[in-house]
């Protein structure tokens, strides 16, 4: 993605593999494709996409539940001393600060489309199809 006519390179989760990777950028570009083009939006936050009623990754976004699934396994290697709760409630915050990361990635490299990222809250970004 570019902002001043300057590459700008987003974090990519350092607890995924190569192959998660892309298979979750596969998949982010297309639930996003598909949730612009359902209800012919023209902006879009995370939330809408992956939020709301569709939080529930293990049934709504199975190829998703690979970052939250890392997360925990890291968490529980580096944490010995955390209890399970600590070890899901990390897990959860940061499998979505994960995805978060990953659609900006997406939406820097999706053909056709090009966004411009608002973020009016400080919390919920706003991608807007230009």
């Amino acid at each position: 993605m570019y902002k001043n006519n300057q590459l700008v390179s987003y974090r990519t989760p350092r607890v995924l593999n190569a192959s998660e990777i892309i298979n979750c950028r596969f998949y982010i570009e297309s639930q996003i494709n598909r949730y612009l083009s359902e209800t012919n939006a023209k902006s879009f936050t995370v939330k809408d996409v992956f939020g709301y009623n569709n939080w529930n990754w293990s049934v709504q976004h199975e190829p998703l539940q690979c970052i939250y699934n890392a997360w925990v396994n890291h968490y529980t290697k580096t944490r010995p001393n955390w209890t399970c709760d600590e070890v899901y409630t990390e897990a959860y915050k940061r499998a979505a600060i994960s995805l978060g990361h990953l659609v900006k990635q997406v939406v820097g490299i999706m053909p056709n489309k090009t966004f411009v990222i608002n973020n009016p809250s400080g919390w919920n970004i706003v991608y807007k199809v230009v």
